[in-house]
C-alpha cells in the first residue's frame, strides 16, 4: 500500500510551505530578466532548491533561464512516468495512480503552476560523475501557498566504483541503476 509521501525512499518530494515575510521580499512581481516566471515565483524555486540540497549545493545563482514553465500536465505526468517505467517497469506501472493521486492531495495539481529546473551541468546534484538522467519538477499553488518539489536521478554505480578493481565477469547494468533523491 502507498503510504503518505513514503512509498519509495530514493524519490524526494519536498514540500515548501512559503513563509509570508517572503512575499514582502519584492512588490514587483515581473523582473525585466525574467518574462515568463514572476520574480517572486523564481525566489520560491531557488528557495525550495536551496532548502532540499543545502548545505552541499547552493542555486543562489539560478537564473529564470535554468526554469521553464510547463504548460501540460499530461507531458509532465508522461515525462516522470516513463523514467520511472524504463527501470522499475510494471511494479511502477501498479503504483503510478496512486503516486499521481498523493502528489494531487497534497498540492491540488490542477489549480498549480509547473516548473521544471534544468542544471547548468556544473555545480548541482543532477551533474555529478555517473548521473544518467534527472527530473526536477515543481508544482505550484498560489492558493495554498505551497511548493511540491518533485525530484529524481538514475546513478550508474559504475561511475563510482575503483577504477582499480578490473574484474573480466559480465556486468548486468539493472544492477547498477539506484534512484537518489
Amino acid at each position: 500500500e502507498l503510504s503518505h509521501l513514503n512509498w519509495i525512499d530514493q524519490i524526494l518530494f519536498v514540500i515548501f510551505y512559503w513563509n509570508p515575510m517572503a512575499q514582502s521580499i519584492s512588490s514587483d512581481d515581473e523582473s525585466p530578466l525574467n518574462k515568463t516566471i514572476p520574480r517572486k515565483t523564481l525566489i520560491f524555486l531557488i528557495s525550495t532548491l536551496n532548502a532540499s540540497f543545502q548545505p552541499d549545493y547552493e542555486f543562489s545563482c539560478c537564473t529564470s533561464q535554468d526554469f521553464s514553465r510547463e504548460t501540460n500536465l499530461e507531458l509532465v505526468k508522461n515525462a516522470v512516468d516513463s523514467r520511472f517505467i524504463s527501470v522499475m517497469g510494471d511494479y511502477y506501472r501498479s503504483v503510478s495512480p496512486q503516486l499521481w493521486s498523493v502528489i494531487d492531495e497534497e498540492i491540488n495539481i490542477k489549480e498549480s503552476e509547473i516548473f521544471s529546473y534544468h542544471p547548468d551541468g556544473t555545480s548541482d546534484p543532477f551533474s555529478e560523475s555517473g548521473i544518467i538522467w534527472s527530473f526536477n519538477f515543481f508544482f505550484h499553488n498560489k492558493k495554498l501557498r505551497r511548493i511540491l518539489f518533485l525530484t529524481c536521478r538514475a546513478d550508474c554505480k559504475m561511475a563510482s566504483n575503483d577504477e582499480d578493481n578490473e574484474e573480466d565477469e559480465p556486468l548486468e547494468f539493472n544492477n547498477y541503476l539506484t534512484f537518489e533523491g
